[in-house]
């Protein structure tokens, strides 16, 4: 049997937020008070003003990511990282201060924005590992169906966030059973009710023993018990869908995979106006970084090599080069790894960065690529890739990207066992494929950009 964290605390970040955003609200409420009463109009633009300071502290909550740290043994690095991420927040109060001179009224609303979050995360921090610690806020929950995926959705679980409780074993289908195998309904029942379980996990792929099942797992759903797909799950906790118990059925009838002709247009739009912008706004820097090539190594200033991309149709994607221009003479294509030797020291800082990454606005005018999606592979890889992951095609449903989920979600990968992880967040993507996604990929995007966690 297995004890998780609901959705909702899963992280326990949740617990600040919701926390944070309670006590926004109760300033709004006083701050709107304070306007009807006509008495202290300026008092309340003051909380107004109060309210701002406060959200921009949590947009840099969000990019440096103290929230990480929360259940971490040390509490200095904790609390430096919520000093450095509220000291971010006073610079960008004081930029919306020049921007918007009416809506602030001196520097006092911005130290006490400051006061209120530092103050609420060391404060709520204990209550939040004392609820890890004790748990007393958990879901029981059985995984139920064939005991080889049945071990991995384990093992994959307990090498996530940590938040969970594991107790007692697995109850399954071992994988030579034969397909007419049923589990007893009494015996299953006693177990759901004396374990507490609230939740049944199946991961049962084939068709044949899924309808085995069908009449045992009717008869836990009507004791209140809630079935759910491991796919369904596993992607609700891990954001991302789990290619090992995946299977077509999923596919066809989850929700989702709804790509809306009216999105693709404005997609389109949206990628040709800010690819223009982009070229307009970089074209000095852009040219500063192709002398900077030209001065630290011999050869082209442009890396040029074939993608696949958009219904497995192959084009030119362009980079500024960052490697030896004769880098895969010897070892012929090869992905690129971590302290890689062939980078040049000028590449080294645009990977960091990810300014190699501009020309490839130009991919985006011609319209081969889009500023979001799946990252394109190599031809020569995608044919390998193709035998090793299943489904692997599916992410050529959708145009390529600059940037996208995977990328903004998993470090770069160097061998199949990355590129299988990143087709998880890939095909995530394709599900989810909308502006609201889009918009979260940007913002985790510029995170990576402005704190250098390229390579």
């Amino acid at each position: 049997m297995l004890k998780v964290w609901p959705y909702w605390i899963v992280r326990p970040k949740a617990v600040f937020i919701a926390a944070e955003g309670a006590l926004m609200g109760v300033l709004l409420l006083y701050a709107a008070w304070m306007a009807e009463s006509h008495s202290a109009p300026r008092a309340a633009a003051g909380v107004l003003g109060l309210v701002v300071a406060l959200l921009a502290c949590q947009v840099t909550f969000y990019f440096n990511k103290p929230g990480v740290l929360i259940l971490d043994s040390n509490p200095q690095r904790f609390l430096v990282k919520t000093l450095q991420s509220v000291a971010a927040g006073l610079v960008l109060t004081m930029l919306l201060s020049w921007i918007f001179p009416g809506l602030f009224h001196g520097y006092g609303q911005a130290l006490g924005a400051a006061v209120l979050a530092i103050s609420s995360r060391v404060a709520l921090r204990p209550l939040v590992r004392m609820l890890v610690k004790h748990k007393k806020i958990v879901e029981g929950v059985l995984i139920l169906g064939r005991e080889d995926l049945a071990s991995k959705l384990y093992q994959d679980l307990i090498n996530g966030d940590g938040h969970f409780e594991f107790k007692g074993v697995f109850a399954g289908l071992a994988a030579e059973e034969g397909p007419g195998m049923a589990l007893d309904y009494r015996g299953l029942k006693e177990l759901v009710l004396r374990g507490s379980i609230s939740r049944i996990i199946l991961v049962e792929p084939d068709p044949i023993r899924r309808e085995a099942l069908a009449t045992t797992l009717l008869g836990c759903k009507l004791c209140g018990v809630k079935i759910e797909e491991a796919v369904d799950f596993h992607e609700k906790l891990k954001r991302h869908i789990w290619l090992e118990a995946l299977h077509w059925e999923w596919l066809i009838y989850s929700d989702g995979f709804k790509v809306s002709r009216l999105y693709i247009r404005l997609k389109r739009i949206v990628d040709i106006a800010c690819a223009l912008l982009l070229i307009a706004l970089t074209a000095p820097l852009m040219a500063l970084i192709a002398i900077a090539i030209k001065l630290n190594s011999r050869g082209p200033v442009l890396f040029r090599q074939e993608r696949v991309g958009l219904d497995a149709r192959v084009f030119v994607l362009n980079k500024f080069r960052s490697m030896r221009h004769d880098a895969e003479a010897e070892t012929g294509p090869t992905w690129a790894k971590e302290q890689d030797s062939r980078i040049t020291a000028v590449g080294r800082t645009l990977r960091k960065f990810r300014l190699d990454e501009l020309p490839q606005a130009f991919n985006v005018l011609r319209g081969e690529m889009s500023f979001i999606g799946p990252r394109p592979e190599r031809p020569c890889f995608v044919e390998m890739l193709r035998k090793e992951i299943p489904y692997y095609d599916l992410r050529h449903y959708v145009k390529p990207g600059v940037t996208g989920w995977a990328q903004v979600m998993y470090s770069y990968g160097a061998s199949i066992e990355d590129a299988y992880k990143k087709m998880q967040y890939d095909l995530y993507y394709v599900k989810h494929l909308s502006l609201w996604m889009d918009i979260l990929i940007l913002f985790k995007t510029a995170r990576v950009v402005l704190f250098g966690h390229g390579r």
